[in-house]
């Protein structure tokens, strides 16, 4: 919908499109929020691995105690 366009919107129209932005933002938000979630868990995972390679490493090198 084009700027034009809106300038024939009563009040009700212009508060029903007001109402759609906000579920399709809403919808896209609660999509981007579980796909972020969905990556950290993977980016956590792969910390993790890395922590106990390091420490695995300094332990073999004497550096820390097991």
């Amino acid at each position: 919908m084009k700027g034009e366009d809106r300038q024939d919107l009563g009040l009700d129209e212009l508060q029903k499109l007001e109402k759609w932005v906000e579920a399709s933002l809403g919808c896209v938000i609660v999509t981007k929020g579980a796909e972020l979630l969905e990556a950290n868990k993977g980016y956590f995972a792969d910390l993790a691995e890395l922590l106990l390679t390091y420490h695995g490493w300094f332990s073999q090198a004497g550096f820390i105690s097991a």
